[in-house]
This record gives structure tokens, sequence and C-alpha cells, in this order.
């Protein structure tokens, strides 16, 4: 209406409050926002109450949308807000608007300690009734919590675990922070026990393992040994925080079907060892500390008179089971041939490599480590050479011309001239020792050429010696022969009479080779096996001269 005057009334609208940003647990400083506020100051501010409480100084602070209050000490919410402005009411949109301020995490001391350990929480709004506090670790409720400073500072003793980068989230009266970080000491290995070459069992011993779970129950943090490149399977923390057990895998390389690299084994045969803890590792601390079992000979079957392709047994222990870990050197430079596990973990043979000589060094290595040889077990010596008889005889053997000479046997050694001495022939006639010059291997350890002067017959003994004066004994007894006489034709042909006076002997002429010089006819020997005389068959008979 327009009055009698012709005057109207206008009333603008009252406060409306859309949200609050509460002070701390401590009290302090409230903004509320919202409209139709009015001017700056505070001149038509007529009353401002959270939960009933007066909220003191109020003053719009940014015109019509934001004002501040001076409120006191509390925690919690939501709680009502009313607002009256020039005598209008907010109409109850401040019912529920108000929370004091969640908790403020500034800072974790230490950021990272063993379980159990008690640890300070720096902040704000953490209040002062501290059965309306709450602290968690990880999801893990602190053991206890006390302040340090009402308000601003907690001490927290933490549970018994371990893991890292936990959320650290403080709750005052149903208001949570936002997660500070925090992390429990990283496990530590002091000890670890050694384990055979098929695996087993075997005991860590540190500290920050976390728990012990119930028998029968895995741990309740997710825990991984790692022992060089291979896993250490089934860990379970036995003793709190200081000992765990976990199964070793057998020591083989990837190459044989195994967990473990070579470069694990090998050598010195440490490797680290890396205890996760709910996702935190030990470090250095388990630098070289794992090993298995080395390995022992305690006989070498047979150890002496040993030839190329012979199969010698080692025995021991810690060998495992995998022949291609195997590896056997002999001398300077020789290994083993072949090789093949025959009792697991405890025997295996390999092929004598193509060596020769005595009290030859023995080195034997499993995975590249070095085994320990007992006293008596260090030397492997090959046998003396060997020769075959007759092998050397009939039409091996060289012209009465001279020529090259084959010798058949055993223990010659490599191809070459470097493992013999000498090569000699006892010739029975005419000149008894006679060496075959340039000796030579010529078909590794079972063969031997060399060039023999001219000479005839069969029977004689041959010695060979090799450059580690093993000799080949009686074995060469009547083992050379030079070739046998070979006839090609004679004249006459046919109708050979006896010598019947005075028409005196009939000469035969025999042609060929291999019937040696003058100075040999003495140990010629002509013979007819057979003759007619008038259609009647008669002996043999031997020509004269």
């Amino acid at each position: 209406t327009t009055r009698e005057d012709g005057n109207g009334l206008l009333s603008y609208a009252g406060p409306r409050i859309s949200s609050s940003a509460g002070c701390s647990t401590a009290g302090g400083t409230v903004t509320i926002f919202g409209r139709n506020f009015g001017p700056l100051g505070s001149a038509n501010i007529n009353s401002v109450t959270i939960r009933g409480v007066p909220c003191t100084n109020a003053q719009v602070v940014v015109v019509n949308t934001a004002l501040t209050c001076e409120f006191g000490k509390g925690s919690g919410g939501p709680f009502d807000i009313t607002l009256r402005i020039s005598g209008e009411p907010d109409f109850n949109t401040g019912v529920a608007k108000y929370n004091y301020s969640v908790p403020l995490i500034f800072a974790i001391t230490p950021l990272d300690a063993p379980p159990g350990s008690t640890v300070t929480i720096t902040g704000d709004s953490f209040g002062e009734d501290i059965a309306q506090v709450a602290v968690s670790i990880g999801g893990i409720a602190c053991e206890s919590i006390a302040y340090l400073t009402n308000h601003t500072q907690l001490l927290c003793d933490t549970a018994f675990t371990t893991g890292a980068d936990y959320e650290v989230l403080v709750t005052t009266d149903g208001l949570t922070s936002e997660p500070g970080i925090f992390s429990f000491s990283p496990p530590i290995v002091d000890t670890v026990q050694r384990a055979p070459a098929v695996g087993g069992t075997i005991t860590i011993t540190g500290n920050y393992f976390g728990p012990a779970p119930p028998s029968g129950v895995a741990s309740p943090l997710v825990t991984v040994v790692i022992l060089g490149s291979s896993s250490c399977l089934n860990p379970v923390v036995t003793v709190s925080e200081t000992t765990l057990i976990c199964t070793v895998q057998e020591q083989l390389t990837l190459a044989n079907g195994g967990t473990f690299a070579l470069a694990d084994l090998e050598g010195d045969g440490f490797m680290d060892v890396v205890v996760s803890i709910g996702g935190q590792g030990s470090g250095v601390t388990g630098k070289d500390k794992f090993e298995f079992t080395p390995c022992i000979v305690t006989a070498v079957m047979p150890q002496s008179d040993v030839y190329y392709t012979d199969a010698v047994t080692i025995a021991g222990t810690n060998f495992g089971n995998a022949a291609g870990a195997y590896r056997v050197k002999v001398g300077a430079s020789f290994f083993g041939l072949s090789y093949t596990s025959t009792v697991p973990d405890t025997e295996f043979t390999f092929g004598a490599p193509l060596t020769f000589g005595l009290a030859l060094p023995l080195e034997v290595a499993v995975n590249g480590r070095v085994c320990t040889l007992n006293f008596g077990t260090t030397q492997l010596s090959y046998g003396p050479p060997v020769i075959f008889p007759g092998t050397s005889t009939s039409v091996d053997g060289p012209s009465t011309f001279g020529g090259i000479a084959r010798i058949v046997g055993k223990g010659f050694g490599p191809v070459g001239s470097q493992n013999l001495m000498s090569v000699i022939i006892n010739r029975l006639f005419p000149d008894g020792r006679t060496p075959c010059r340039d000796p030579n291997v010529t078909t590794a350890n079972s063969v031997i050429k060399c060039l023999m002067p001219a000479g005839f017959g069969s029977g004689h003994n041959v010695t060979i010696t090799l450059t580690t004066n093993q000799n080949s004994g009686t074995t060469g007894v009547f083992g050379f022969a030079y070739a046998p006489p070979y006839i090609n034709y004679t004249i006459p042909s046919r109708q050979l009479r006896r010598g019947i006076p005075p028409a005196g002997p009939q000469y035969l002429y025999i042609f060929g080779k291999n019937f040696g010089s003058v100075n040999n006819l003495f140990a010629i020997r002509v013979e007819l096996e057979s003759a007619y005389v008038a259609g009647v068959p008669q002996t043999g008979f031997v020509c004269d001269d």
C-alpha cells in the first residue's frame, strides 16, 4: 500500500547462511559464508551464535557474503549457527552448518621408528579431551595416546608392526585429519643359516621383522625373503621382531632348471639377503650373508693309472643333483668330459680329459664354487703308455727299406710330439736299440707314428717313454714288425726240377718287395710248400743258398 502520503515501505531480504569455516579446537576466528550480510563492519549485526553460544566481535569482512567472529574452544560438529542482521533472522539456514576445524598434522617425529616406539604428532585441533581423540598408523590404532600439549601435540605409542609409508590419521570428536606419512624402521638382517645343496629350512635373525603369528597361521604382514636371485619360500616370523624361517630352494642355476643365477653361486658363494616386511626391505644389512654349505671331496676313484675317457668317481658332500653344475679341472687347464650324478648330493662321475702325467693337481667345483679337497684327494695320476699287442705288425709295419711305423695303444697324450721323449725299437738284428725318429702322436691318446731305418723281421720289442719318464714297460714286447715279404712273380713259374748231377741245381728267381738286403740273407728262408714227382704228391723242400 502507498498509505495516505503516497509513500510505501521496502524491506531487504534477511541473511542466509551457506557454510562456515570452523576455528581450532582451542578457539579462534570463525568465518561464516552466505548472502545478504550487508556492508562491511559490525554496525548491522545484531547477533551470531553457534550451538547457542555467542560468537563475539562479529563483523562483515566481504560485503554481503562473509563475516567473521571469535568463538571459544570445543570440538566436533555439526552445530547450528544463528545470525540476525538489521533485525532480520537467517530463517534456519544455519542449521548444522558449523564444525570445528578438522585435525591438522604438521609434523611427525621421528618419521621412522622401531615398532612400539613413541612418536610425537604436531599439528592443530587435537582438542583437550583425550577420550575424544583416536590416532591410527596404517589402519592400526596406537597402543596408547596422550597430550604433550592440548590441541597441538599428541604422543602415540605405535603398535608392534612394521612397514613403510603408512598413513597417519588423527580423529578428534568424529572429525578426521588429512593423512600424514610414517614408516616403521626397516628390517635388519644379522645372521643367516647355511643350507645344504639340496635346499631346506633356514633361520634368519635380525630385528623389526614384525609380530610372530599363532602356529599354523601366516604372518599378518606380507613377508618376502630373497637370497641372491632366488626366493626363500614360505617365510614365517617365529620370534616376534627378531627371528624368521623360510625354505631355501635347491642349489640349481637357471640354466639347470633352478632359481639361482650363476653369479649367486660361483666364486666365494656368498649372496645378498633381502628381507621385506610390509613392503619395506632390509637394504644392505644382509649383504653377503647367505651361502650354501660348501662342497667337500672325500674320495677320488681311481686316483692313479687313469686314461683318457675313463670314468672317475668323485665322492663327498653338498654336490647337489645337477650334472651340469659340476666341473673338474685336471692339471693346469684340462676339464672333465662328461658328468653324471650317480648318488644325489654325494657322488658323481666324470670322463678323464685328454692329458697325461703324474700327480696332476685336481680341482672340483660345483656351480663355479671350488670344493674343499680332503687330504689324499688333491691329485690325479695318468697311467703309463700301453702298446696293444699285434697292432704294429703285419702290413702296418714299414718297408724293409725303412719308413713310417705306426704304433697303436693308449696313454700317449694329446696330438703332437711334446708328450714324447722317445720311441725305441729293440731290434733282434742287426743292431739292437734303434730310435724310431721324429715320433709324433697323430691320433690323440692312441696312435704314434715315427720314422724307422731299413731293417727286417718281426718280434721286435718297442718301448715308448713320455716326458714324465713313464714308459710302456713290457706291453711292447714283440710289438713291432717290418712289413712281411711280398712275392709278385717267379722265374720260372713252373716245371722247376730238382738239380740232377751233372746238370747241377736249377735257380729260382723270386721278384717282390720287403726282402731286405744282402745283410740279412742269413735270415731268409725260401720253401716250396709242395711238389709232384711222377704225379705223386711229395713234401716240400727248401731252396739252398
